[in-house]
């Protein structure tokens, strides 16, 4: 299993590696349920988390364990 941590922003297609905790917190509070509706961090194939809407300061989390 990979150690980094990536941040995917499904709206843009953007895979961002090596975040800092501060930077993870700034794209979950950056989702608004219009343009930008999720962000997927993941520690490798097997192990990752979905977190999705920010409309109304309403969010969706799904993890996802293989």
């Amino acid at each position: 299993m990979e150690s980094a941590c990536k941040v995917i922003i499904y709206q843009h297609q953007l895979i961002i590696e090596n975040l800092t905790w501060n930077q993870i917190e700034q794209a979950i509070h950056e989702l608004d349920g219009k343009t930008k509706t999720l962000v997927t961090l993941g520690a490798g194939d097997d192990c990752y988390m979905s977190i999705g809407g920010g409309e109304s300061g309403k969010y969706l989390v799904k993890p996802y364990l293989k």
